[in-house]
């Protein structure tokens, strides 16, 4: 499986049977949004980070939006706004 992805256009390294090209810096960028996110709820609530995720994955769910979406407009409302990530891509 990795040596079919590794020959596929525009995919540099298999990492794991997933080009890291295509794959890597987008789920990167919305990881960073939703670890903040986490972060956040995290110091709102005095919770563990699976805990914090868990209430951002609930709330997405009952929302029925992605819990990237949900953890970037949270992001919006604090003074900082959303993070910007700082991978090349």
């Amino acid at each position: 499986m990795a040596r079919v992805l590794a020959s596929a256009p525009g995919c540099q390294l298999p990492i794991g049977g997933v080009c890291a090209a295509s794959a890597g810096t987008g789920r990167l960028r919305s990881r960073t949004s939703i670890d903040v996110a986490c972060g956040v709820i995290m110091g709102q609530n005095q919770c563990s980070y699976e805990e914090a995720f868990n209430i951002l994955a609930t709330a997405s769910s009952h929302r029925n939006i992605k819990v990237r979406v949900l953890a970037e407009s949270l992001l919006e409302d604090l003074s900082g706004g959303t993070p910007s990530t700082h991978f090349k891509g």
